[in-house]
């Protein structure tokens, strides 16, 4: 198996094949096999059949003989079914678009043809911009065919999706609630929901506006308040357990004031690599450029948005939300983590210690965007944190 990004952007797992004897192999039954053997993230997005894997004279694998994966034709497409009406067409146009391929059939995942978090936000983006029509994003998660996304476009009821996204719904363990960043979406966290395993049920907290075009709110305050109604929708008491990366973070410790003062139970509180909480406003980042330059996350968004001015205002709002949030003087005694990135300084530890006196830290080899990001900074972060939800589980 190697990792191409033959376009930029597009980086993805390549298995190169070598069937044995007369053996007939397809993809899907490729993929089968190796996902009951292996974690979803090291399953290849792409197979290339050889009759032989090309050598060196050393005899060691020679990595840069192996051909780039085409669109797949023959016994490994034998599921390929080309779309057959109008939207479908249009649909699988705006695939080809943002996954930058050549072909897409109804089978196809958007998934396993190299897509990702930040290109499945592109993918709805443009779907509502140009279609006039919104796909929920709890849909992506369920099934990431084009057939089903088709299917889940004609049955549009023409409302709101909520802010809660269901990314994980089964397990026998109590839900696991979720924030989004600065950037507004939580697609951020499908490698952490991959990696926690089928046992944590895994809930978004999505904000509003990121999909449709409805203002979005200015205030944590009011942020949190919207988002223990949705919450409490899946759970109606608690005690709950809730977290956050990043601006995340701050949403859900202002969550979990309110749930306090409601005369709830918080069993668990999660930051991730999160701003701390300030008792003055306007320490927090300067202006929307500078973020944009840090975050490539959210440049990346704006670069599959033709609305962009939207998503800036989006983005306007919630910076405007984390310079004027002041917490609160009462300080959460409960069970507490801090999933600190290399980038995070200790002054901005210390001072989440002040207003969660049970804070334990967990220093995470990443980077403030690779620790949910990326797929093995993800695994480690999850390794972690799943110890802590059973533990919350067992109480």
């Amino acid at each position: 198996m190697l990792a191409r990004e033959d376009v930029p952007g597009h980086r993805r797992l390549v298995a190169y094949v070598v069937p044995a004897g007369s053996e007939t192999l397809t993809s899907e039954g490729a993929r089968e096999a190796l996902s009951r053997q292996l974690p979803e993230y090291m399953v290849p997005s792409a197979f290339v059949v050889l009759k032989a894997i090309p050598v060196t004279d050393t005899g060691k694998v020679d990595r840069r003989a192996l051909p780039v994966p085409a669109q797949e034709v023959g016994p490994l497409s034998a599921r390929f079914v080309a779309p057959r009406d109008g939207l479908e067409r249009e649909v699988a146009a705006i695939w080809e678009q943002v996954l930058g391929v050549t072909r897409v059939g109804l089978h196809d995942n958007f998934f396993e043809l190299g897509g990702h978090s930040l290109l499945a936000i592109q993918l709805l983006t443009r779907i509502r911009e140009r279609l006039n029509r919104s796909v929920p994003l709890a849909s992506l998660f369920r099934d990431a065919s084009l057939a089903h996304m088709c299917q889940a476009l004609r049955q549009e009821s023409g409302e709101e999706e909520g802010v809660l996204v269901p990314m994980r719904t089964g397990g026998s363990r109590p839900p696991f609630f979720c924030v989004h960043p600065w950037e507004g979406s939580v697609f951020c966290y499908r490698e952490l929901v991959n990696a926690l395993g089928s046992e944590v049920p895994f809930y978004g907290l999505q904000a509003r506006g990121v999909d449709r075009a409805a203002e979005p709110l200015r205030r944590i305050e009011d942020m949190a308040a919207l988002y223990i109604s949705a919450l409490r929708k899946v759970q109606p008491v608690g005690p709950y357990s809730l977290g956050g990366w990043s601006m995340g973070g701050l949403i859900a410790y202002e969550m979990t004031q309110q749930l306090l003062r409601a005369g709830e139970q918080v069993e668990l509180l999660v930051l991730i690599d999160a701003p701390a909480p300030s008792t003055e406003a306007g320490d927090h980042h300067e202006d929307v450029a500078a973020l944009l330059e840090s975050s490539p996350s959210a440049k990346s968004l704006l670069q599959g948005v033709e609305d962009v001015e939207r998503m800036l205002h989006l983005y306007r709002c919630h910076l405007e939300a984390m310079r004027t949030y002041r917490a609160g003087s009462t300080r959460f005694e409960g069970r507490a983590l801090y999933f600190q990135s290399g980038e995070t300084q200790v002054r901005e530890v210390s001072e989440w210690v002040e207003h969660c006196p049970q804070l334990e830290v967990h220093a995470v080899d990443a980077t403030h965007h690779s620790i949910v990001l990326e797929t093995e900074k993800a695994r480690l972060l999850a390794e972690r944190l799943g110890e802590h939800l059973g533990k919350a589980a067992a109480r």
